[in-house]
Parts: structure tokens; sequence; C-alpha cells
């Protein structure tokens, strides 16, 4: 049995040697060499007929997010300045969004109170402009305001802001909600308590800042701090009438120079239009009045894309498809170009696109570089302004 077992062992051995020698033998230098057996071409045909036929599955661009901003602003008699320091600061406020996150929607909202004329039904409050893009429609509201004296209820003008307003989605954590409240009264007057108000706010995803028109000192002693805490959100003292005055800089000739630029590139389609075209040389004008600077500012933003024309202007519109020229009234548009066939009139909105991208492009360069000047200068400002206050909210929450 034992002879059985060595023979079949030295057989198998013999069986293996055999089968590996043409392998072994070619890597010890021995014998030929045996090529691989090559794959079959079908195969290998299938395969990259295979591959080549996978789809390519390309993630889409996720959509630019949106930053609401809502201003509610105490319009009761002792509050002018602060009044003047919105119309005088807005375009800062909005150039500083836009240099932190140029391709954020952003939407304005504007609510005041403390006025009687409001009613006490409404809690003396009242919505002045819903969340817009529109940004010359704010501005031409915040020039309506006027002061009168009235209860003012911080509380009250908390909760309106969250009812009243259609804030973006919350279920987008890119989104932002900053609610920011300015006054000088105490923040402890009204049916609503502010710290009910402002946790029901941290419960919606919107921040509540407050901006208190005085020293810090005063502000703590009146509870603005206390409603900033509540809310989530930074307690700020501000310097309004500081902020009522627009910084002059060297660039603001440059700026308005490109400004008549730009405003000859619009091209309204209707009425509508037309209305808007007034609109925005009538806010150039308000903001000049309040020196070179506010206008500058302006004209900052208008160079950028939180500028939004595209509802009434035929440059815009035609870019984005929100419109086509054979949808245009020619009889509503500017007399000069009323007389034009379409192709012509195509000519002539191309020119305008390549114009209005050349001046906006030379305004977003000088704007950058006056941003930067004007950094410089407000590390020896005596007192925060509006926006600056504003900015340091930003820094933290958007």
């Amino acid at each position: 049995m034992d002879r059985w077992k060595l023979t079949l062992g030295l057989s198998g051995a013999a069986v293996a040697a055999a089968l590996l020698a043409p392998r072994l033998l070619p890597a010890l230098g021995l014998g030929t060499p045996v090529a691989p057996e090559p794959e079959p071409a079908t195969e290998v045909a299938a395969l990259e007929l295979h591959v080549a036929s996978e789809p390519v599955v390309e993630e889409p661009a996720p959509p630019p997010r949106t930053i609401d901003l809502v201003v509610a602003l105490d319009t009761s008699g002792s509050m002018g300045a602060l009044i003047d320091s919105t119309r005088a600061r807005l375009w800062d406020i909005v150039n500083e969004i836009d240099q932190r996150d140029p391709d954020a929607i952003l939407r304005v909202g504007l609510v005041t109170y403390g006025t009687p004329a409001y009613g006490e039904a409404n809690d003396y409050v009242k919505v002045q402009m819903p969340l817009t893009e529109d940004l010359d429609a704010v501005y031409a509201k915040a020039w309506e305001l006027g002061t009168n004296g009235g209860d003012e209820f911080v509380g009250a003008v908390i909760d309106h802001a969250l009812t009243d307003m259609a804030w973006a989605p919350s279920d987008n954590p890119d989104n932002r909600r900053l609610l920011f409240v300015a006054g000088n009264e105490t923040a402890g007057l009204g049916p609503v308590h502010f710290r009910d108000a402002a946790r029901r706010a941290v419960g919606q995803r919107v921040i509540v800042n407050t901006l208190f028109a005085g020293t810090r000192s005063a502000g703590e002693a009146l509870r603005w701090a206390e409603v900033a805490s509540a809310g989530n959100g930074r307690f700020m003292a501000i310097d309004a009438e500081i902020s009522a005055v627009a910084v002059a800089t060297p660039y603001d000739a440059q700026l308005e120079q490109l400004n008549s630029r730009l405003n000859g590139t619009y091209v309204s389609y209707d009425r509508a239009g037309a209305a808007k075209v007034k609109q925005i040389v009538d806010n150039d004008n308000s903001a000049s009045s309040l020196g070179v600077g506010a206008l500058a500012s302006r004209i900052g933003t208008k160079g950028s894309g939180k500028h939004k024309v595209a509802e009434w202007d035929l440059v815009e519109g035609l870019e984005n498809g929100s419109v086509s020229l054979s949808d245009v009234d020619a009889t509503q548009l500017p007399p000069e170009l009323q007389q034009l066939s379409e192709a012509e009139l195509s000519t002539a909105i191309e020119k305008k696109r390549a114009a209005r991208r050349d001046a906006k492009t030379e305004i977003q360069r000088i704007q950058a570089e006056r941003a930067r000047y004007i950094r410089e200068q407000s590390q020896n400002a005596a007192g925060a302004g509006l926006d600056e206050a504003m900015a340091e909210a930003f820094a933290e929450q958007l």
C-alpha cells in the first residue's frame, strides 16, 4: 500500500512538472518562451462597446441661495436721522452682501412701526415693501417715509415681519433670513412680548438683529440687547447722524460718468418699463441729493448682478429668454427704435448689450477700489454707522 502511495505521488509530481515546464523554463532562462494566449477579440470589442455606451451623468449645479433681508424702522418723531441713514446707506448694505456672495439672490423688505396712522389694530406696524428683488422699488419707498410720534412695539413688529413677509423656504439650509429692527425707545412695550416674538423667529429660522440709535449702554438699559439675544442675533449701537452722511471718495466722479453710459443702455418695451426707467433716473437724483458718495454707492449696485431689470428691460430680457423680439410692440419702444426692422432692432440691442457689459465691468473694477478706500477710512471713524453695524452681522450670519 505504501508503495502505491509513493508511485501515485511521483506520478502527480511528474504531471505537474510537465504542465508547468513550458511556463517555468522561460522564466529560468531555459527553453522557448510561450506567448500568452490572446483574449478573444469579440469579448474585448464587446467590453469596449459596453464601456463607451455608459451614459455620463452630470450632477446639476445647485441653485443659488436666497438671502432675505428685512429692515424694520421706527418712524416715530425722533427717528428722522435713522430714515436718512437708510436712504444714504442702503446701497452700501447691498454692496456688502454682493461682495460676500455675488451669486446669491437678494430680496429686501421694508417694515415701519411707531406711527399712529398705521392703526392700533395693526399694532402701529405697516409693511411698506414686501420682500422683492426690485431694489429700485425699495429705495423709492424709503424716500416716501416720514416720521410721526407714536408707540413703538418691538415685539409686535417682529411678529408682523414673521407673518406678513413671504420668506424664502426654510428647508434650504443655504438660504438666509435676516431681520434688523432699528429704533431708540424701550423694547418692552406693546401687546407682544419681544421674547415670545424672538423665539417664534428662531423657530422659523429668522435671525433677529437689533440696531439701537444711541449709546450702547442706553440700548442695553432699554433691553435691545435682550431682544437680539433671544433672536440669536446681534445687538449693535449706531450713530444715525454719522450714517446719514455718505462717504465721498476719489472714485465717485468716474462712477458718475459710467452711470450715464449705463443708463443709456436700458430699453423699455411697455408702459411699465418706461415708468421703471424714470424711477431709475429719479433714484439716481435722490441719491445724488445726499452727496456724490451716496450716488456712487448706488452706481456700484447698478453695476452688479443684484440690480435686476429683466422684467421690463429688453436687453436683459432677451438675454435671459424672458421675452422675444416677435412679442414686442414697436410702438411701446423708445422713439428712436420704433421705426427699425426686426433685424435692425436686433443689431441695436446687441450694441446696447455690449455697451452695458463694458460699463458694468468697469463699474465693478472701480467699485472694488472704492470699497477698499472706504474700509481704510472707516478705521478712523468715531462711531459705527448703519451699514458698518450691519456688515458686522453679515460677517457672522451670511
